[in-house]
This record gives structure tokens, C-alpha cells and sequence, in this order.
């Protein structure tokens, strides 16, 4: 996968002072927002359980309002976009699940929505944390778009859900009404998955 790759859309750091976890919803100050790390997503991991994050910032991305931290009970995927992790119903900001039927995975045609589905399950499956992140005007609605990203338990790693369903063809970049891309931060994972004829890019 494209390393060096960060969201622009809705990034954040660690905080200045003392980060104090609590299972429930947090009122936070407004920090300041910058990338996510492996090492801010470690700082929630728990011993023997998933975690689930939510954390929602303000109308700019530039500071985070509120945080909710939580043990990872259950989580169901409606396609590769659509997730639900506890009761919150997540879909993946931007991006169109399986605009092709077909896909080519490991040299095989294959069923598009059930192959994604199968691909992004198991990178939650394999989790330790899971942070999804949304603009505060997000809250409470029944279905929030958002970015999600997975911390590995083997690899110890933290990767972006969203780049994985686009990099490996999965699903595509959501066009505004100009024809321009809702997340110009994916576009380099789109290109490499292209030129590798990876997925959806691999069927004529």
C-alpha cells in the first residue's frame, strides 16, 4: 500500500497535555488537529479487548470537540463503505462501493461486494483499535460519514480503512457535481491501483 499517505480531510494529533481515557464520551478543549499516528492509536489500546473511538471535530478539521472511547462488543458490515461498529452506523466518506460487479482479486474474477466485504472485515477482525473520525455536525445522525482506521494487533501498524478499500479497487472515488474527487487525498492510492490493474481496475 502507498506509504506516506495522510488524510487531509480529517486529521489529528496527540494532545499538549495529558490525554485522561475514560470508557464513555469525553468533553475535550479544542485541540489542535494534525495526523494520525500509530503511535496516537496506541495510546487507546486496552489489554485483551478491541477498542472503538469516535472522535468528532470542528466545521474547519482543525480541532477535536468531543471523543468517545469504548470496548469493541460487535460490529456488522453492510458493504465495504457501510459499517456499524456498536451503535454507531458509519458510512465511508467519499468513496463508491463496488461500481463493477466483478473484480479481479489474486488473479481470479470474483464477486465485488462480497470479496470487499470479506477483505475489510478482516482487517477489523484483526484490530485493536478501531477510530473513526466525523465532523461534530455528524453527531447523533443515524448514518455519520467519516475516516476510519485500523491499529493491526500483529503488525502493530495503524493503516486508513478508507485508502485500503481504494487502493486494492474495491471501491472507487465519489465525484462532486465538477467531476472532481470528494477525497483528492485518495487520488494517489486510486492511481497505483489503476496502473496495478488492482480489483475494479482489473476488469476491461
Amino acid at each position: 500500500m502507498a506509504r506516506g499517505m495522510r488524510e487531509r480531510w480529517l486529521t489529528i494529533s496527540r494532545p499538549a497535555m495529558g490525554l485522561v481515557l475514560a470508557w464513555g464520551l469525553l468533553a475535550l478543549p479544542a485541540y489542535a488537529a494534525s495526523a494520525v499516528t500509530t503511535e496516537y492509536m496506541q495510546q487507546f489500546a486496552q489489554q485483551g479487548r478491541a477498542v472503538f473511538v469516535m472522535e468528532y471535530l470542528d466545521a474547519a478539521g482543525s480541532a477535536t470537540l468531543t471523543r468517545r472511547v469504548e470496548p469493541l462488543t460487535s460490529f456488522d458490515l453492510t458493504s465495504a463503505v457501510r459499517r456499524r461498529y456498536n451503535q454507531t452506523h458509519i458510512r465511508s466518506y467519499g468513496i463508491v462501493p463496488c461500481p463493477k460487479a466483478t473484480i479481479r482479486f489474486g488473479g481470479a474474477i470474483v464477486d465485488c461486494p462480497t470479496m470487499s466485504v470479506q477483505l475489510v472485515r478482516q482487517g477489523i477482525e484483526n484490530a485493536v483499535v478501531i477510530l473513526c473520525r466525523a465532523f461534530a455536525v455528524e453527531d447523533m445522525k443515524p448514518e455519520q460519514q467519516a475516516n476510519c482506521y485500523e491499529l493491526n494487533r500483529h503488525t502493530r501498524r495503524a493503516t486508513s480503512t478508507d485508502e485500503a478499500i481504494v487502493f486494492l479497487g474495491l471501491g472507487d472515488l465519489e465525484l462532486d457535481r465538477s467531476g472532481t474527487p470528494r477525497r483528492p487525498d485518495l487520488q494517489r492510492s486510486h492511481e497505483e491501483a489503476k496502473q496495478q490493474r488492482l480489483g475494479l481496475h482489473g476488469i476491461d
